[in-house]
This record gives C-alpha cells, structure tokens and sequence, in this order.
C-alpha cells in the first residue's frame, strides 16, 4: 500500500484532520508563548539563559494565547462533527486495516526523527554554548516532520507549513548575533512558528470539505 490508496473513509479523514487540528493549536499556543516570555524577559551578557523581569506580563500573554488556542480547537471540534460519529473503534475495522497499518508505521517513524533531531538540537546547544540556537533547531526539525506527513496525506498546507517553518528557523539558526540578539531570536521562532502553525490550522478548519474532495478518492460519493 502506498501513500496514494491510504484513504478509503472520508469519516476517518475528517477524524483524522480534526485531531491533527487540536494538535497544531496545542503547539502553536506552546511557540507563542515562546515568543511572549521574549517580551517579558532580557539576557544579560554574563547569563546563559534569559532573566524573567515581568511575570504579570507573561501571565497576561498565557491568557490571551489560551483563548485563542481554545478558538481553534473549537474548529476542531467542528470538523470532528463531520465525521458522522466516526471513532477509535473503527480503526478495527477489517477494510481500515491495511490504512490504519501504514499511517502508524509511518507516524512512529515520523515521531523518532523529531524526537532525535530535537535531541540533537539541544545537546549541539549546549555543547557549542550557544543556548539561543536550541528552539531554532527544534523549530526546523518540527518544520520538516511535516514534509512526510503532508505528502502521506496528501496535505498541501502540511507541505507549506514545512517551507514556511524552515524559512522563519532558517533565520533564526543563520542570523548572527550582530543583527538577532538572543531575546529578538525567541521572539521571532516563538511568534513566527506560531503564526505558522496556527494558519495551518486555521486553513484546515476552514477549507475542511476542500481538503476531503481533493485528498480522499470518492469522498464526493461517499458524502452521498
């Protein structure tokens, strides 16, 4: 089976793609709040790590994020509806088995690599003393995982969502200390990989039905 015949149930894609929502607003809320304690916080030339200097500050930024982060997994829920009752349970069904077989074994792979390149990330960090790098290389792994997964699921946004992602970690890696000071760089993985990740989101919930037409052969005939 190859990534062309792993959809056969357009309930299962819009089961699939609202759990994959609610994780995109999950992590976007995670890099945004990344962005916001570089509001709310400064690096002193002696320090490693930035110095927290307001925390009512990042408390407010906490609140407004949740809020928003809720918004979009209201959408979640919302394209969950779409499923038709569609749940875990059905994953068991004899026609789904070969589906359900592929997408794990390619999500366990998926899942491995990150992990290993967030680990990678960290220890290149700390060994090179240069802590300020770490969330941009977590931020370009996390980029490039969803390569495989938007061309498993034939998910063009996932593919955009990797360009756009490994443009703004690019930057953040590359940008010399001169021009990106370390508060300026968390401020702009954490924003701009929040950005990123949250019109991903935004962009599957809204053009949800698109998305089954254009990814799941017969989902016209299925909707029937």
């Amino acid at each position: 089976m190859n990534a062309d015949t792993i959809r056969t149930d357009v309930r299962q894609f819009y089961w699939g793609l609202s759990n994959g929502i609610a994780v995109l607003a999950v992590a976007g809320a995670f890099w945004l709040w990344i962005g916001a304690t570089a509001l709310s916080t400064e690096w002193r030339p002696l320090d490693k790590y930035p110095v927290l200097i307001d925390s009512r500050q990042v408390l407010g930024w906490a609140a407004g994020i949740a809020m928003l982060a809720l918004i979009i997994i209201t959408g979640a829920i919302r394209v969950r509806r779409k499923a038709l009752g569609f749940s875990v349970r059905d994953l068991r069904r004899p026609e789904l088995a070969d589906t359900v077989r592929v997408i794990r074994h390619r999500f366990r792979w998926v899942s491995l690599a990150q992990a290993a390149g967030s680990g990678l990330s960290i220890w290149l960090g700390l060994r090179l003393h240069r802590e300020d790098l770490i969330w941009p290389g977590i931020g370009l792994v996390v980029s490039l995982h969803f390569l495989p997964l938007g061309q498993l699921f034939r998910m063009r946004p996932y593919i955009l969502a990797a360009v756009a992602g490994s443009m703004v970690s690019g930057a953040a890696l590359l940008l010399p200390t001169t021009i990106l000071p370390p508060s300026l760089r968390f401020l702009l993985i954490g924003v701009g990989m929040g950005l990123v990740v949250w019109v991903t989101a935004a962009y599957a919930i809204l053009h949800a039905d698109e998305l089954a037409l254009r990814c799941v052969p017969g989902a016209d005939q299925q909707s029937q």
